[in-house]
């Protein structure tokens, strides 16, 4: 399909020119070029996403090959990125050596390669949980500290930097973005990451409705527009312009029933979005009724990727919680394990509190784990039954993670004897006992 449409537009050029003349024609060859590099800027983001994620296949024996080799031939970009997927998730971890690791290549990554796509991801990216890690992080600062202060940079380098600061170091990730948009005042990319943010930065909800905005008059392309519409309407919400994110969530509608229209996409996330926030509009107004409807609306007909994935937002649903709504709370919450299964801990604390009428009192509340526990497999057996959605049959990804999660108990309850504190003992092996019962149910589903 690509090489057809670069053939056509060849051809589009060579008839431009025999009938207008070659002024014309540059001007396509200049839109061309512009189109062309913006793909490869596109497929070399989605490469090494792709390179990262084959990296957690790889098999000890093939880490040591590919650290051996780069020992000798460190220029291997590509061999660096594999091994940063399998490191990826090693930030969190207890083995020194291997975070380390991961360290240098990110190290690596940053002096020589520094617009590298893979830089301005997660999988570059150092949590400061622990000494070890705010000392890596330090370094990695100072290193991006370095690229930026010098005279001639690049947009992708900037982003990529300010990517690095978002989280810690907010405002030297604006300095950076502000830098891109002076290089480059009409790339949406940049104001994206502004929006982002700024999103992300209490106070400067007004910034990122600004730059949300601008980001918008910049995009023709519908589909592109479409995606940008689903985070305006948050966003003016949060700056406090309800009447913008009434339009806004309003044109969100109206452009995803266009596309539902043409059979081009479901536009699920789009659809809740838009309902949830006229839904957290009408509430702010005093029409309950009008909200309620807004959330049967909000899960109706949106199954998408994402939301089967992690789930509808339960911003409204809190809401209308706190209002005394109970029947449409639990009806949504029931919609909410349809879509995506029993496994969302924050929307079980929700039906927790409104159905058994309990408050969590902590992360070691035992009586709400086992509460939560129980419903998984009352909905994964109540499902298995009647032959329903696969979203509710066993979950092999649960059963990992309720393996590791008793590999962790166990390890707390040997450490807490080791220190002599009992009762954290007595608590970790009671918890212990509770996962390993509720392993042998997932796996009898």
């Amino acid at each position: 399909m690509a090489n057809e449409y670069w053939k056509f537009v060849n051809k589009l050029g060579h008839d431009i020119e025999s009938a207008f003349g070659s002024a014309l024609k540059s001007a396509l060859d200049t839109v061309t070029a512009a189109v062309e590099a913006h793909t490869a800027k596109q497929k070399q983001f989605v490469d090494s996403l792709t390179l990262a994620m084959c990296g957690r296949q790889l098999t000890d024996a093939k880490v040591a090959e590919f650290e051996k080799y780069l020992e000798t031939n460190p220029d291997q970009l590509q061999m660096r990125i594999v091994l940063l997927g399998k490191y990826g998730d090693l930030q969190y971890g207890n083995d020194s050596e291997l975070r380390q690791r991961r360290v240098e290549h990110i190290a690596w990554i940053i002096q020589n390669q520094p617009e590298c796509p893979i830089a301005g991801t997660p999988f570059a990216l150092v949590s400061k949980s622990d000494d070890e890690g705010k000392v890596a992080h330090k370094r990695l600062k100072e290193l991006w500290l370095e690229q930026c202060s010098k005279p001639e940079v690049s947009v992708p380098l900037l982003l990529n930097a300010a990517a690095f600061f978002q989280q810690h170091n907010k405002k030297v990730a604006e300095k950076c973005l502000k830098r891109a948009l002076k290089m480059q005042p009409l790339n949406k990319n940049v104001r994206k990451d502004l929006v982002q943010l700024y999103t992300l930065w209490d106070g400067h909800e007004a910034e990122a409705l600004t730059n949300l905005e601008v980001a918008l008059k910049l995009t023709w392309n519908d589909w592109d527009r479409l995606s940008l519409l689903e985070s305006l309407p948050d966003a003016a919400l949060a700056a406090g312009n309800l009447e913008r994110a009434t339009k806004a969530a309003d044109d969100l509608l109206l452009l995803a029933k266009k596309f539902r229209e043409r059979k081009r996409d479901s536009c699920g996330d789009a659809i809740h979005k838009g309902h949830t926030v006229l839904g957290l509009v009408a509430l702010k107004k005093g029409k309950t009724n009008k909200a309620k409807s807004h959330l049967a609306l909000s899960v109706a007909g949106i199954e998408s990727p994402v939301l089967c994935s992690f789930g509808p937002s339960l911003d409204l649903v809190k809401e209308l919680a706190s209002s005394g709504e109970r029947d449409a709370v639990l009806q949504y919450l029931d919609r909410h394990e349809q879509l995506c299964g029993p496994f969302n801990e924050s929307a079980f604390e929700l039906r927790y509190e409104v159905e058994f009428r309990k408050r969590r009192t902590g992360n070691d509340d035992d009586e709400f784990t086992q509460a939560y526990l129980d419903r998984q497999i009352e909905i994964l057996r109540s499902h298995a039954a009647s032959k329903s959605n696969t979203k509710h049959s066993r979950d092999d990804g649960q059963i990992h993670l309720t393996s590791m999660q008793i590999e962790w108990l166990k390890k707390q309850y040997e450490e807490a004897l080791q220190a002599e504190n009992y009762e954290a003992a007595y608590h970790a092996d009671k918890r212990r006992r509770m996962y390993e019962t509720h392993l042998a149910n997932l796996k009898s589903c």
